[in-house]
C-alpha cells in the first residue's frame, strides 16, 4: 500500500517541490528512506511495515515535535484504495498528532 502526500497532492506544490510516498510493505527487515526521479518529479519514498511506521511515529516524529510521517499518512491518499489497513494507520497518525509532543523537560 502507498500513501502519496506532500504539496503536490495538496495542490500547493512549487516548483522545487517533491513527491511524497509512504510506502507501507506487510513486513520488512528495517525502515528506509529513497530518493529518486519518475519523469519530472523528484519523489521522496519512506519505507515501512506498520512496526516501523509505529516507530517512527511514536519513537522518532512525536518525540522530536515535529509530525512530518504521521501527517503524510494523515493527508495521503491511499494507493490502490482504502482498506482495513489504511484506515487503521490514519488513525494511529491522527492520535499521534491530537497527542502532540512530550511535555518539556527542565533540562
Amino acid at each position: 500500500m502507498v500513501f502519496v502526500a506532500g504539496s503536490l497532492v495538496r495542490g500547493d506544490g512549487t516548483a522545487f517541490s517533491d513527491l511524497d510516498l509512504v510506502v507501507v510493505y506487510e513486513s520488512l527487515p528495517n525502515a528506509y528512506r529513497e530518493s529518486f526521479r519518475f519523469e519530472e518529479f523528484p519523489v521522496e519514498a519512506f519505507v515501512h511495515d506498520a512496526e516501523t511506521l509505529n516507530y517512527f511515529f511514536v519513537e522518532v516524529d512525536r518525540r522530536s515535535g515535529v509530525p512530518s510521517l504521521p501527517q503524510m499518512v494523515k493527508e495521503g491518499i491511499e494507493i490502490p484504495e482504502a482498506n482495513v489497513v489504511s484506515r487503521s494507520l490514519k488513525a494511529l497518525a491522527n492520535s499521534v498528532i491530537e497527542i502532540g509532543p512530550p511535555a518539556l523537560t527542565l533540562e
